[in-house]
């Protein structure tokens, strides 16, 4: 087999001082590009191994307030179906969903509490694959309109 991909990602300070010391406008986006072929494979022939998009993109934009507050959307994207089965027969679709986030950094004690509305437009979208599932039950469904909360801590 061949594995080749590369991945990439950059964390853009957008805008800074906005209306008063220590705003931020921050871009974070990430990409992984992936081609993963079986070579010459005696069942398989030169087919797409199975189970990674060959494209999958995640993109936030994020204001961070110096008193500790951020917010910001985000998106999540393999803009591209791939193969979930060795035979390259099925596909898993494409999917892109929007979220937000937001949460509260308090500095002294390196803590943090998070919010996030995740996929806003309760699309459906598969998540995970199970690859090659001899029942061919290869799709994992992505939650619907979801909500989550947390605390962080770092020491």
């Amino acid at each position: 087999s061949r594995h080749s991909g590369v991945e990439g990602g950059f964390n853009l300070l957008t805008a800074k001082s906005l209306v008063q010391v220590d705003d931020a406008l921050r871009l974070n986006t990430a990409y992984t590009f992936s081609r993963f072929v079986f070579v010459n494979n005696q069942n398989f022939n030169n087919n797409d191994i199975p189970g990674a998009p060959a494209h999958y993109i995640q993109t936030a934009l994020r204001y961070h307030h110096p008193s500790g507050f951020w917010f910001g959307p985000w998106v999540e994207s393999a803009p591209t179906s791939y193969f979930v089965n060795s035979q390259n027969t099925a596909k898993a679709p494409s999917h892109t969903i929007f979220n937000i986030s937001a949460g509260y950094a308090y500095k002294p004690w390196n803590g943090e509490l998070l919010f996030q509305a995740r996929n806003l437009a309760d699309k459906a979208w598969v998540a995970a694959v199970v690859v090659d599932d001899a029942n061919g039950r290869f799709y994992q469904p992505g939650d619907g309109r979801s909500f989550y909360g947390g605390i962080r801590w770092k020491w």
